[in-house]
């Protein structure tokens, strides 16, 4: 689940060594040591370098990372980055103050690693954002991550793969407040009211801290490379294009055979993930404005109008009747694992409307069955029997069809339940087959 907003703008280009040699990386290393200008963002997603020697490599980065003043962005998916290696990057990002986006989606952390991280992340003051998507997070680590937020309110989003009713919706509170927190100091407001109140006797003196812009005019060239896909804005739009080269402090992209040039903040890398058709959105690399629109227009373009981003879904009208997407029968079957099989993990499963009133409706049942005395408790830990469903959008999105799909399932659900307590059959069972848990 994606919890939060606020992410810091992408860096344009960045430092790409997914194919580099053994020798470039050492060679990276060694300008992170010594403060390099062109250490700024760096990008290791998928170095064969790191893969195949990962804990020499995490050791010599988090070295060089404790004296590095100039690094804002590190990408270090799919690196095969076990837990040893994760408690190495902990110890350098413990006292970090310049990494504004850290990236450690697609390894290989357990339960240790993880929970260095969120110890780390306790005391850390830079980062904004953090990605630990694709690892399996327990209920042991999602309760490191509520205790970091105690001590951490700088960080505005946190992304990883978590269906635990008990602790997504504090997590999402604390994400909240720092964004809450954020907006404050960003607007020049007293912030220290919504600070943890055990921070509100001597609380941290917060600025606004924003990536510093790239100014070095052969940045482009350089870190970005000639020939990389890269999307751009243009008057209207965002187009995918090549980059040429620099012009003074810009950078020129070819789209279709034509030169623009445009502003390095204007334009993102072009990752792989941009051209496959992802039915969340956090499964992306590089979440960026421009690959998250293409990605809904090819959808829609589909017939698919329901798209996750995180544990919330987006709805597109396609002002057009589409065959069976509200077929609930059809919609069950989908979602009913084979023989002998298991339910797929919640960030598998397919958006709809439906689904969304599933998860309500199996939470607030699993929280009614209860013992009345366990409820508090349950609801501190962010299990409530009262749900709500916020739908919202602009005039002519399909607010109001939406809400009938809504109530169109939870009383089929209803229905199923009251069918089932009448005929001696197992409620809990007969309505979980109709509004299981996502």
């Amino acid at each position: 689940a994606r919890a939060g907003g606020g992410a810091c703008a992408p860096n344009p280009a960045v430092m790409s060594l997914q194919h580099a040699k053994e020798s470039k990386v050492l060679d990276l290393l060694k300008k992170l040591d010594e403060n390099d200008r062109r250490t700024q963002a760096v990008d290791l997603s998928g170095s064969t370098v790191f893969r195949e020697k990962s804990v020499k490599m995490c050791a010599s980065l988090a070295d060089a990372l404790g004296r590095n003043t100039r690094m804002t962005s590190l990408n270090l998916s799919n690196c095969s980055i076990g837990d040893v290696s994760a408690k190495q990057i902990a110890a350098a990002i413990r006292d970090n103050a310049t990494l504004f986006d850290l990236n450690l989606s697609y390894n290989k952390l357990g339960r240790p690693g993880l929970i260095a991280i969120g110890h780390a992340l306790g005391t850390n003051v830079g980062l904004k954002t953090i990605s630990l998507a694709n690892h399996r997070v327990d209920s042991s680590v999602a309760q490191a991550y509520v205790q970091m937020f105690y001590t951490n309110v700088t960080l505005l989003t946190l992304t990883w793969d978590v269906n635990l009713p008990a602790f997504n919706l504090k997590l999402t509170e604390m994400i909240n407040r720092n964004n809450e927190i954020n907006r404050y100091v960003v607007e020049g407001k007293d912030y220290v009211p919504l600070l943890p109140l055990e921070m509100r006797a001597s609380p941290p003196e917060l600025v606004e801290r924003v990536p510093p812009e790239i100014g070095d005019e052969e940045f482009g060239m350089e870190l970005g490379g000639a020939g990389a896909a890269l999307w751009c804005r243009i008057p209207g739009r965002w187009e995918l294009g090549t980059l040429r080269g620099t012009q003074k402090s810009k950078l020129v992209v070819s789209i279709e055979g034509t030169d623009h040039v445009v502003e390095p903040r204007d334009a993102t890398r072009f990752e792989p993930s941009h051209a496959q058709d992802l039915p969340n959105m956090v499964q992306m690399h590089n979440l960026h404005e421009a690959p998250l629109l293409y990605l809904l227009q090819r959808r829609l373009k589909n017939g698919s109008i329901y798209t996750w981003a995180g544990d919330v879904l987006l709805s597109l009208n396609p002002y057009a009747p589409v065959p069976d997407l509200y077929n609930m029968s059809r919609w069950h079957a989908e979602r009913t694992p084979p023989p002998g099989g298991q339910r797929r993990p919640g960030a598998l499963v397919p958006p709809h409307v439906y689904a969304i009133a599933r998860r309500a409706y199996s939470q607030m049942r699993a929280a009614m069955e209860l013992p009345e005395a366990e409820r508090a408790s349950a609801a501190a830990s962010g299990v409530y029997a009262n749900q709500s469903v916020l739908i919202s959008g602009e005039s002519g999105a399909g607010k109001t069809e939406t809400s009938k799909r809504v109530i169109e399932f939870l009383t089929s659900a209803s229905r199923t339940a009251k069918e089932a307590r009448l005929t001696g059959v197992g409620a809990g069972a007969t309505a979980g087959a109709a509004a299981g848990p996502c």
